[in-house]
């Protein structure tokens, strides 16, 4: 998997049929910022799938989110197993606590998880209320424009997506990328956005020549 270009295209399964990813970073983007875990091919749903609201209870903390238990269950029941056992448990950057009232976490202190959201400093999007110490620009958006809209943010399908930033202004908010690719902090029970899980997978991973992990 450590030869593929960022952009290239990788199917796992979910619940026996292919779903395309893109690979949006090799290795650990920055290792003063990320957990050791973190070292690997990063993938990203291409299109965006119906995992539900952010947090039903309009709190922007992520760790204590609808949205993080739902991408624990879409590991658990949509990806299958052979795929599922080699995704890596890391630990990201996130902000932790209610947005306006938080803290940065980083390194060891990362959340641990095996999915998760895209921050917007991942994906190269500058936001007063956001939380610049949530990542490092991932290499697939680092050409985007830091203020308003970019193509390369969005979906091919599924118009606008959730990040995992909330917005520290407020503790109710939480950062979604638009259907032209800039983006909004509506409340985190807003029905709009869908999700475009990212998982990080090992460098030695086998993919074939059309792009399926091979395990």
């Amino acid at each position: 998997a450590s030869t593929l270009p960022v952009g290239a295209s990788v199917y796992a399964k979910e619940s026996g049929t292919p779903a395309e990813f893109i690979v949006v970073h090799q290795g650990n983007p920055d290792a003063s910022i990320y957990d050791v875990s973190c070292d690997g091919t990063w993938l990203m749903r291409k299109d965006g799938i119906n995992l539900g609201v952010w947090n039903n209870a309009v709190k922007n903390d992520y760790e204590a989110s609808d949205i993080e238990n739902s991408l624990r269950t879409y590991i658990l029941d949509k990806i299958d197993m052979a795929t599922r056992s080699i995704i890596k448990q890391v630990k990201i950057p996130y902000h932790k606590g209610v947005g306006n009232s938080g803290s940065t976490q980083q390194g060891t202190n990362g959340l641990s998880c095996k999915a998760f959201l895209l921050s917007c400093k991942e994906i190269n999007y500058i936001h007063n209320y956001s939380d610049s110490g949530e990542g490092h620009v991932l290499d697939y958006f680092s050409s985007c424009a830091t203020i308003g809209a970019d193509s390369r943010r969005t979906a091919e399908y599924g118009g606008t997506w959730w990040l995992r930033s909330p917005n520290i202004g407020n503790s109710y908010d939480a950062f979604s990328v638009t259907e032209d690719g800039n983006c909004a902090s509506p409340n985190t029970n807003n029905t709009g956005p869908m999700t475009r899980p990212v998982f990080i997978i090992p460098s030695d991973t086998e993919v074939d020549e059309n792009g399926n992990i091979v395990i």
